[in-house]
């Protein structure tokens, strides 16, 4: 029976298809936190059905990536109607096509069987053009600026051998490219380009990776193995690789050998001494990965280099995507110069590329840079400012608060109208899918007790949603009065306890003693944790502790310089709240920052807290505390609220 692949963070929507090929197809259903890249790769799937969300997100990544893994695969889209222009730009491949949702069953059925016919009749031809195509980029790459000079010196010595090579940098520095020009300059050009993440990677999922990768280039040239990240992997997964390594082989269940023919190339963002002082790496590991170390440096060490790099990229756009010849003013690239970039090369490819699009003129100046945040936050160094400043985009030392919501009213809005579409289609998937597959299988007991319970379940989720969006617009500007949040948070939990027994779940307390009291709206503050604790308990696993911490801090230099001062607030100070979540958040940008997240109880609880003067976001939560960087492990979402002054404060 063929296989096909559903992903989609919606139980419903993952459910519905099932439902609906289960006759005809083997069905593996998957969320995105469940690694379905690993399973797309150990599975013999021949297609897979994906749910794209607006704004393009990582999703778009992991489709590239897996396209990149098997250039024969099919894949069915589902798309809300304002993501197919995006979408279709960003995503090139042969054998795609899309629906919208709520779509019908008949045309996802006919649009299965047409993917999978198509698949058959894709000829080899397509193949060799493909890897030409690459051979081609990353040898023009290969002779850019994009490289350093210290890169480009050491390059052309991991050309001509097959030894193991770490490449270290920061994230978007390039760490990939350098990877694909080792592998399409060198020996191994004509085999395949294998890439693996190695964060929350299983051993299993290792192994049957290097299983799948075998029986794809069993006839083929020797390939080579990209590990990203190499200073996740497990010790268990880094043992096999020693044999990787050592012996060309992997030892599989039942202790069956496997021998392989694979260059191993691995990058890592960190310092990998300090893993390995920790016991987390193996040194022999180490020392066999750097035989061939290359180190790329942040594009803020290259200032000399961007008016160069950037000249190579708008030529190149002017090619790949038939733009007209632009290039950058004077003051474009100075600012380009002194910005922090802390997305490396990647981001800076990124803002020449959607500056030159929307730019009209020939000369794109410093007005015209597309930042594609808030680009208000983004401005020329002044005349009294040193050259070398650099400018990031979390500082606007200038911009209160009340005028940051102006320009972003619009914004947040389309977010809100984002959110709420999504959450309402996928429910409306389920309801669609089971009235229309109703008259096929009223006969069915079993399936009409199931359709009462879908569609009476996925009507109760969107009434809640327009409950939510009533609660909040009856909001209007915060009473701002001290409240004692521990009293607030014990009426939110009361409220939730016949949820948190249903779900066979508790709520570990950690409140500090003499916590403050916050300068805030009561009323709205049971919302904004109302809406926390409900998003927490509807989308976390039953079973599961789940747990609230607070504690005094204070508002970091960014964060002031975002509020609004009130007489009653005690300065500077924060209380601090930490919730870890059980689930990985929809997002692509932290909480604070506009668009927010799509899950929309959130996102509502989101706004409210910025109207009461806090700051929300999505961090990365470890033992130690939590980080705004960018989660590598479980997330955790992270309130400040300020303090309310009082007396002898």
């Amino acid at each position: 029976m063929r296989r096909i692949l559903v992903v989609d963070d919606s139980l419903s929507v993952r459910e519905s298809l099932r439902i609906i090929f289960k006759d005809k197809f083997d069905i593996i259903t998957s969320g995105f936190d469940e690694n379905p890249f690993s399973l797309a790769n150990t599975e013999d799937i021949e297609l897979v059905i994906l749910g794209i969300v607006h704004p393009l997100d990582s999703r778009i990544g992991f489709l590239q990536r897996l396209i990149e893994y098997n250039q024969n695969i099919a894949v069915l889209l589902m798309m809300e109607y304002r993501t197919s222009e995006e979408v279709i730009d960003a995503f090139d491949h042969r054998n795609f096509d899309f629906v919208f949702k709520p779509f019908s069953i008949y045309e996802v059925r006919e649009k299965v069987q047409r993917l999978l016919s198509r698949k058959e009749s894709v000829s080899s031809l397509s193949e060799v053009t493909h890897k030409t195509r690459n051979i081609v980029k990353y040898r023009k790459i290969y002779e850019s600026p994009l490289l350093e000079q210290q890169v480009s010196a050491i390059l052309p010595k991991a050309l001509d051998n097959d030894a193991p090579v770490l490449i270290k940098g920061e994230m978007g520095s390039g760490q990939e490219w350098v990877a694909k020009m080792i592998h399409y300059n060198g020996l191994r050009s004509e085999g395949e380009f294998f890439k693996l993440n190695c964060v929350n990677l299983s051993e299993e999922s290792f192994v049957n990776t290097l299983l799948a990768i075998k029986k794809e280039a069993s006839c083929k040239s020797p390939c080579t193995l990209f590990l990203e990240e190499i200073e996740e992997a497990d010790l268990s997964i880094q043992m096999g690789l020693m044999e990787v390594i050592e012996e060309q082989r992997i030892t599989a269940k039942g202790k069956k050998e496997f021998d392989l023919n694979l260059r191993v190339i691995a990058s890592t963002g960190r310092d990998i001494l300090e893993k390995i002082n920790s016991g987390e790496f193996r040194e022999d590991l180490f020392y066999r990965l750097n035989t061939i170390p290359i180190s790329l440096s942040p594009l803020r060490e290259r200032k000399e280099d961007i008016p160069s790099i950037a000249d190579y990229i708008l030529s190149d756009l002017s090619q790949s995507m038939k733009l007209q010849d632009k290039r950058l003013s004077a003051g474009a690239l100075n600012l380009l110069k002194n910005y922090y970039w802390p997305g490396n090369i990647i981001e800076l490819e990124s803002v020449i590329t959607r500056s030159a699009i929307l730019a009209d003129k020939e000369v794109i100046s410093n007005r015209e840079l597309s930042f594609g945040i808030d680009d208000n936050t983004i401005s020329s160094p002044s005349e009294d400012e040193k050259p070398e400043a650099c400018l990031h985009l979390s500082v606007c030392a200038d911009t209160h608060r009340q005028e940051d919501n102006l320009k972003t009213s619009d914004i947040s809005f389309e977010a809100l109208i984002t959110s709420l579409a999504h959450e309402v289609k996928n429910p409306l998937v389920s309801i669609k899918t089971f009235a229309q597959l109703l008259p096929e299988r009223f006969e069915d007991a079993e399936f009409r007790g199931r359709f009462y319970q879908i569609v009476g379940e996925n009507v109760e989720k969107i009434n809640n949603l327009v409950e939510e969006i009533t609660g909040y617009t009856k909001f209007s500007k915060p009473k701002f009065c001290p409240v004692d949040l521990q009293t607030v948070i014990g009426e939110v939990m009361e409220k939730h306890s016949y949820n948190l027994g249903e779900s066979k779940s508790a709520i570990l307390r950690e409140f500090d003693k003499g916590l403050p009291p916050v300068l805030s709206d009561k009323d709205q503050l049971l919302y904004i944790f109302d809406n926390v604790f409900s998003n927490i308990l509807t989308t976390a696993p039953g079973g599961k502790g789940l747990s609230i911490t607070t504690g005094v801090s204070e508002f970091n230099h960014g964060e002031v310089n975002h509020l609004i001062r009130l007489e009653e607030m005690d300065n500077n100070k924060a209380v601090e709240i930490i919730i870890p979540l059980s689930h990985p958040v929809i997002t692509s940008l932290s909480l604070s920052t506009y668009p927010p997240i799509l899950d929309l109880e959130l996102f509502l609880a989101q706004r409210l807290v910025n109207k009461n003067l806090g700051m929300m976001e999505i961090a990365n939560f470890n033992e130690e505390g939590v980080t705004c960087q960018r989660a590598k492990h479980r997330q955790a979402i992270r309130i400040k609220l300020p303090v309310a002054l009082t007396e002898g404060s």
